[in-house]
């Protein structure tokens, strides 16, 4: 019955050709983002971050564009106090954009982005989501990609809002660490999202979870709700990796508490079990199709200072026990950051950025039977970064490998002067 239905699987996926989908890996220690095609062993394309404007600050932070003519190829980078645009066929960002001075945003670090669907602030904006430290103190940033992708008339423009996170703290200070942002609240904001953020009290660090919501005029309310404050000293292994994402609706958010070992649904606080290691990431699939027992199942990563790595599958309220609904690989590293190719797809890739030089890709099948619900891996391929330190990673929504994207030209060219060799400025050039 397997194997009847991951042949099934197999033969349901679009010929080579028909479809694009790109993985991007930030790699701290090789100062460079990296690019994959979603299910192949190998990189495909590096490009250096390592220019002399961007000298000692390491990148932390990556998400594809989506805004439409750019989400084929462009995508996001932060670097300490540096947004860079990078077109992931080119061999160096195409703009850097210095927020600190730009935005006038004083002593200004990134450290993690996301690029959410578009929202309608009475016109439709494609926001760019944004945390780190500002000041010392943790911070979250939305940005409007258009204006940081094209050539605003002035940078103010470009700041949708900016709020700090500090609900129930004074004289806080700390660093935000990671953002996942879902769709419309109850409350009547046009977008939720939630912020990790490690906030030093008594002399430790603690972790706490903030409930981020948006509304229609750009104002910004902030909570943190009693059950996501952890409510111990942080002794994790993975000190900037405590991450958060959505379920595909946009409707059910989950966040990992890495020194209490849980995995908690931030709505309401509920957790299934102590998972094994330090968790660190975390990824949601579903909802499900109706005829599955379980609506949705989170992927998460697990480290340990033994470097003893794990990817753990299992429903969502439940724990990877063993059973035919969940998943347990176990490899010798320390896994930082996950994402999913798709979170409905029942095959759908699972990418692992790991500190010890490798990315791990696992292809697994999610169906039900019936004898109930069961996580299956497919396929598993290790990429090798030589002298790499993989930190972040994230995947674009597919495309279409036959539709045409204008190149968009974000950088206006100075033809007459520095870039008169670019082939772009010769009457001759075709874009490919």
């Amino acid at each position: 019955m397997i194997f009847v239905a991951m042949l099934a699987i197999a033969v349901a996926v679009p010929a080579a050709g028909q479809e694009c989908q790109y993985v991007g890996v930030l790699d701290p220690c090789r100062v460079e983002l990296q690019i994959l095609n979603v299910g192949e062993n190998g990189i495909v394309n590096a490009i250096s971050l390592d220019q002399e404007e961007a000298a000692g600050q390491e990148p932390y932070g990556f998400a594809f564009a989506t805004v439409p003519d750019f989400a084929a190829s462009y995508s996001f980078v932060a670097q300490g106090g540096l947004l860079r645009i990078v077109d992931i066929w080119k061999s160096e960002p195409v703009k850097s954009i210095d927020l600190a001075s730009e935005l006038d945003l004083p002593s200004l670090t990134l450290t993690r982005l996301h690029a959410p669907e578009p929202v309608d602030f009475n016109i439709v904006r494609y926001p760019l989501y944004a945390t780190g430290t500002q000041e010392g103190e943790p911070w979250l940033w939305i940005l409007d990609q258009e204006k940081l992708l094209g050539k605003p008339v002035g940078w103010s423009s470009a700041l949708l809002a900016s709020v700090p996170l500090s609900a129930g703290y004074e004289d806080s200070s700390g660093i935000g660490i990671d953002v996942a942002v879902g769709g419309t609240t109850v409350l009547g904001g046009i977008q939720e999202a939630y912020v990790s953020a490690l906030h030093w009290v008594d002399g430790s660090y603690g972790l706490q979870i903030y409930r981020v919501v948006v509304y229609s005029d750009y104002s910004v309310s902030v909570d943190l709700d009693p059950w996501n404050d952890e409510g111990v000293p942080f002794s994790g292994s993975a000190i900037l990796t405590n991450g958060l994402d959505f379920d595909g609706g946009g409707t059910m958010p989950f966040g990992v508490f890495q020194t209490t070992g849980v995995v908690k649904d931030l709505s309401s606080g509920a957790d299934a079990c102590t998972l094994p290691g330090d968790p660190n990431d975390v990824t949601v699939w579903g909802p499900a199709p109706e005829e599955m027992d379980h609506s949705h199942f989170l992927f998460v990563t697990s480290s340990s200072p033994e470097g003893v790595g794990r990817l753990l599958g299992y429903p969502a309220g439940q724990c990877p026990d063993g059973t035919p609904a969940s998943l347990e690989i176990s490899y010798a590293g320390h896994p930082r950051a996950l994402a999913s190719s798709s979170d409905t797809s029942i095959s759908p890739w699972i990418y692992v950025a790991d500190r010890e030089g490798k990315i791990l890709a696992v292809q697994v099948a999610i169906w039900a039977t019936v004898d109930g619900d069961r996580v299956d891996p497919i396929e598993v391929l290790e990429i090798p970064v030589s002298g790499g330190c993989p930190w972040e990673v994230a995947i674009q929504e597919p495309f279409s490998c036959l539709e045409v994207k204008p190149d968009p030209n974000p950088v206006p060219l100075d033809c007459d002067g520095e870039d008169a060799d670019d082939p772009r400025c010769r009457p001759t050039h075709v874009d490919p």
